[in-house]
């Protein structure tokens, strides 16, 4: 990595972060996040 101050593909980390790590826990925290705002709109649907 040549630049040090700039902003990776998926947002500011600081640095020295463990970037792959980091990157995977929060892809899995925000796809649980939709797929359980998912089901709640579902189950709002089908009780409406």
């Amino acid at each position: 990595m040549i630049k040090e101050r700039g902003t990776p593909f998926f947002g500011q980390v600081p640095h020295g972060f463990p970037h792959d790590k980091f990157n995977i826990k929060m892809r899995k925290a925000r796809f649980m996040n939709f797929f359980i705002f998912y089901i709640f709109l579902r189950q709002l649907r089908l009780t409406n």
